[in-house]
């Protein structure tokens, strides 16, 4: 006998997605009174637009305005050399990774309710940060030391918000691919608010303090979606282990367990790779552009931006191709990635020394470094998605290591992959 909301809720979990198809629905049908179908169809519905929709918004949050700051590239540069990416993105990604390592390994005690308000605390502590940036660059006043710890605080704050939004986001369908998805429209939005910044306000400094104070504000957004998320009923509650112990399970499990954890390894490594090539090309860009443009000095300055523009607009359709492509098999994505990781190396290394082969040499500069990274960045980031679906799909029966401890461990995969990326644009 089925009856209250609660028994509501269970058929339509198990007859909506049973595996007899047909015959399980129209034995819902019987089940369930018109009243109860309405709210199993207002359910679908959530799942397939609602929750998607607020974790897009939520990754978008995430990087917007690290984005935003690496989109003032010539600002950096003319305060601080060629090496400000580089040092930057260290401060920025050193930082995360340190505060995502710290919430996978101690997830535990932390409820859904309280994970949220620290992601909210996080969002309201960048804001702050946010508004203080767009002050010193409209002041054009920005302490090295001083920029790079707001960086360091930025970083542990982005690490906070992506970790335990990853956890929450395998709760519900479709959202761990939402959360990745609206992360990569972070570079796609700032291309769009610094257009709007240097249309609206004249110079260098003034654009770049109205472009951050800008994407501040989709950052208060993201805290009005995130109240949201306490209201919405998960259609994956989390497991609240990490699963069999391998010294002394019995044999089938201890194989289990030892096969789950290789898939997690290879998963793990796909994100790394995917993510260490990006970072190093974006980190690259003034380097490329003095490699492809010699004694060019106007185009030389003018690359970096049009590089980092073009590969943000990559970043998401690569993802967004992804969004829509299977996983494929996990033998196939670690081929891909391992490929993609030895040619974007060659490729970036023989820009950034100057092209020696006649077919670039008889191509515009701008051409071949627009080119590298829209190629390089669309290729990373669609590995990175289908990488995604790959996690969260073996990660379903997982008794090893559940959907929300992947998850978070898939983001600091993709962290400390940016570190090393970060890394390898230190060594020009």
């Amino acid at each position: 006998q089925v009856s209250g909301s609660s028994a509501t809720t269970c058929v339509c979990g198990v007859f909506g997605q049973g595996p007899t198809g047909a015959m399980t629905a129209t034995l819902a049908d019987g089940l369930l009174d018109d009243k109860s179908r309405l709210a199993c169809a207002s359910d679908a519905r959530a799942s397939e637009t609602v929750h998607p929709a607020i974790f897009a918004i939520i990754g978008l949050s995430t990087s917007i305005l690290w984005n935003q700051i690496m989109m003032s590239v010539d600002v950096l540069v003319s305060l601080f050399g060629q090496a400000a990416l580089s040092n930057a993105a260290m401060a920025q990604n050193v930082a995360c990774a340190l505060a995502m390592a710290v919430l996978t390994i101690w997830p535990l005690t932390l409820s859904r309710r309280f994970q949220l308000q620290l992601v909210a605390g996080a969002f309201t502590c960048m804001a702050l940060l946010g508004a203080t940036a767009a002050f010193a660059f409209q002041q054009e006043f920005l302490p090295q030391l001083g920029f790079l710890f707001a960086l360091a605080v930025n970083g542990l704050c982005t690490g906070i918000a992506q970790n335990l939004s990853a956890a929450v986001s395998s709760e519900f369908d479709h959202a761990s691919g939402a959360l990745l998805l609206g992360e990569s429209m972070a570079p796609m939005a700032t291309v769009v608010v610094s257009g709007i910044a240097h249309a609206v306000a004249p110079g260098v400094f003034l654009p770049a303090a109205v472009s951050v104070l800008l994407a501040t504000c989709t950052i208060l957004v993201a805290i009005a979606a995130l109240c949201r998320v306490p209201r919405e009923e998960p259609t994956h509650p989390r497991s609240s282990s990490w699963g069999v112990c391998v010294a002394s399970a019995d044999k089938y499990e201890h194989e289990y367990a030892v096969s789950q954890l290789l898939v997690l390894l290879g998963n793990a490594y796909i994100a790394f790779v995917a993510c260490a090539i990006w970072v190093f090309l974006l980190c690259s860009t003034p380097y490329i552009s003095a490699g492809l443009c010699k004694d060019d000095l106007r185009c030389t300055v003018a690359m970096p931006p049009m590089m980092i523009a073009a590969a943000n607009l990559a970043a998401f359709f690569g993802r967004s191709l992804g969004w829509r492509m299977s996983s494929g098999s996990l033998a196939g994505l670690l081929s891909q990635s391992t490929f993609l990781c030895i040619a974007g190396i060659w490729v970036i290394k023989m820009c950034a020394l100057g092209p020696s082969w006649p077919t670039v040499t008889a191509a515009p500069p701008w051409v071949v470094g627009v080119g590298t990274s829209v190629l390089l960045t669309c290729w990373s980031n669609l590995v990175l998605m289908r990488n995604d679906h790959s996690s969260q799909a073996s990660c379903g029966h997982s008794v090893f290591a559940p959907c929300n401890t992947t998850a978070q461990i898939m983001w600091l995969a993709i962290q400390t992959g940016s570190i090393a990326g970060t890394l390898l644009a230190s060594t020009w």
